[in-house]
This record gives C-alpha cells, structure tokens and sequence, in this order.
C-alpha cells in the first residue's frame, strides 16, 4: 500500500486490519509520479504475492496502473479515486478485452473517514457483487442528497 508521508498511521492502521483477515500487505512510502518507482514497487508486489487482484488508486492517470495491469489477471479490479467520469469510462474500455473491471469512487464535499468509504471499496472489488459492473462511478457525498 503506498501512502503519503502525512498518512503513516492510517496506512499502518488499514495494514493491521488487512493482515488480521488473514491476507498480504505491505508499506510503500514514495513519489507516484514517479515512474521507475511505480515500476519497481509493482514488480516487487507481484515477487511477494504471486499476482495483483486488485489496484485501488487515488489518482487515475498514475503510473501505478499503467505497469500493474501487465500482472492483473481476467476478473481483476482497479478502483479509481476519481470523479473523472471519462477517463475511468476509456480505461475500463481499454482493460475489458483482458477482463480487468475499473470503477471509480467520487467523493463529495466533505472528504469521507476510512470507515465511511470502506465498504464501497469492498463492494467494487468484489467479483461477485460487481463483476458486470465496468466504467461505473459510485458517489460517496457525505449523506448529501445527489442532484
């Protein structure tokens, strides 16, 4: 999980909890916008999980999925923070014919707690509850009403 400096213990909090349901995580502290960094840090992923299931990603046009798709298999995710509707509309298009969805979550006006929007990535990952739904944006507003 890439973090930024300011985000230490959440990142390190979000890791206890994956770890504790019994799966993979480790911490990555480093520029996105970097692209060797980006390259390195997915290829080790894959060296010590075997494969990548799901990318969850707070920027759409980051590094991170341009290099991390070569190891995604059919039915893999990614998950864009993002309200930018056409491009995660174009890179869903792009990855259908190697079966890997891509959706993105919107934030609102408020930005959300962990806890808050945690369920709606668990829901976009899943396979088995979204595995048709591809190019889609779920809005996470806060509790404010959509218009």
């Amino acid at each position: 999980m890439l973090y930024a400096p300011e985000e230490v213990n959440g990142a390190e909090e979000t890791a206890m909890y994956v770890r504790h349901e019994g799966r993979k995580c480790f911490l990555l502290d480093g520029p996105a916008t970097d692209f060797s960094f980006c390259q390195k840090n997915v290829e080790r992923s894959v060296e010590k999980l075997g494969h990548l299931d799901i990318l969850a990603n707070t920027d759409a046009h980051s590094h991170f999925i341009a290099t991390a798709t070569t190891h995604m298999r059919p039915e893999s995710a990614i998950i864009i923070i993002s309200s930018e509707l056409t491009y995660t509309e174009l890179l869903a298009q792009s990855l259908l014919p190697d079966g890997i969805r891509v959706n993105a979550v919107a934030f609102g006006f408020q930005e959300p707690q962990p806890e808050e929007i945690a369920p709606a990535y668990v829901f976009l990952a899943s396979n088995a509850d979204t595995g048709y739904n591809n190019g889609a944006t779920l809005p996470e507003i806060g509790g404010l009403p959509v218009h």
